[in-house]
């Protein structure tokens, strides 16, 4: 059972545990390390404000969470994590679906919760949403008059929160993946997740199969192993041309095949087995890197759709192949010196772009051996 219960003074060690874990400090908008001397004057300012609330989020005896409000006459933000054994299972959302009813309940004055989230923190994001917050001004809002009664929203406690029988965990820190997570959990049990992935997470989840669709974090040999290689990528490129970053951008550079690719996942960036693929074809004249990056997502979610009953039942390990060539591949520094040595916006239309592209030296980033 989850609830909420008001911050003590023993959990000062605690929530300074919780505030420096890694990825905490990663989604946090600040994220140097918190000095202890720092956080017990934070925590004292914390216990004797009338302003501010804190509470620990608890799995029947078990403290997972812990949730923020700063109030400010009629508007509250919320701050809040989950403890990193326990991310990816649903239990932000029942954070969420659990302050809401505080609010709703103690202060009764407060017509508006407010979110602050950072772009790639998507399995927040998705949290949010699901909670009915809207995102304006580059937060998240929500007006308490349109509040829903708990058996409006039909929440499922058991399937939220339950470890284990996993059907799938979705990885991706870009928030245009979104409609895609959101169609596959119409479908099957899923969980999306943002932060780096670990072996203590696979551990408690257990899904069957994990999907990396823009993802920031390299997958270690071990969690790739401990899935029994049941992950795949999508890949808006078609590999093995344009692996790495910015594959757009560089099909159009380099003149290759465009494309987009669901592969098997391996240690290697872009190099597994290839199962789906569809080439694209683009006129530059009519293009900008911004319409056809959009133009390539929809064509990668409708691939992955249209082979969904192979997906799911594990059935598209019998296509797999193996990639052929060298192909290409490009890297952050790559991208960051063509910046440097030409200014363009992904707005720019594409024939124009390689106009001046071809017009100067360009150079690229040296190999790091």
């Amino acid at each position: 059972m989850l609830f909420l219960r008001k911050v003590t003074n023993e959990d000062i060690d605690l929530l300074f545990t919780w505030a420096n874990e890694a990825s905490t400090r990663l989604n946090s908008f600040c994220s140097a390390q918190i000095a202890y001397e720092e956080h017990k004057e934070w925590f004292k300012s914390i216990v004797n404000s009338a302003e501010q609330w804190q509470y620990i989020l608890m799995c029947d005896s078990k403290a997972i969470g812990q949730v923020r409000l700063l109030i400010k006459d009629c508007e509250a933000e919320i701050n809040y994590s989950i403890s990193e054994p326990y991310r990816g299972c649903g239990h932000g959302n029942e954070m969420i679906r659990l302050i809401k009813q505080k609010v709703r309940n103690e202060f009764p004055y407060v017509s508006k919760l407010i979110a602050k989230v950072k772009p790639s923190n998507v399995a927040s994001i998705y949290c949010f949403e699901k909670n009915q917050f809207e995102e304006k001004f580059r937060q998240y809002e929500y007006i308490m008059e349109n509040y829903k009664q708990r058996s409006e929203e039909r929440y499922n406690d058991e399937t939220d929160i339950v470890a284990g029988g996993l059907k799938i965990l979705y990885l991706t820190n870009n928030k245009n993946t979104l409609p895609l997570f959101k169609w596959i959990a119409e479908r099957c049990k899923a969980e999306i997740f943002s932060d780096r992935l670990t072996i203590d997470i696979l551990s408690y989840l257990k899904p069957e199969l994990v999907i990396s669709y823009n993802y920031s974090y390299l997958i270690s040999r071990q969690c790739i192993k401990y899935v029994n290689y049941n992950i795949i990528n999508m890949h808006i490129s078609y590999l093995p041309w344009n692996k790495g970053v910015s594959p757009n951008l560089w099909s159009f550079i380099d003149d290759t095949p465009k494309g987009v690719t669901i592969h098997m996942l391996t240690e290697g960036l872009d190099e597994g087995d290839i199962i789906y693929q569809e080439i694209i074809q683009f006129d530059p004249n009519l293009e900008s890197f911004e319409s056809t990056y959009k133009k390539l997502n929809d064509a990668i979610e409708k691939l992955f759709m249209l082979h969904w009953d192979e997906i799911k039942s594990g059935k598209y390990k019998v296509v797999a192949r193996k990639q052929e060539g060298e192909g290409s591949y490009h890297t952050i520094s790559d991208l960051n010196l063509l910046k440097r040595q030409i200014d363009f916006k992904w707005s720019d239309n594409i024939s124009n772009f390689l106009q001046i592209y071809h017009q100067k030296q360009v150079r690229k980033a040296p190999e790091i051996e």
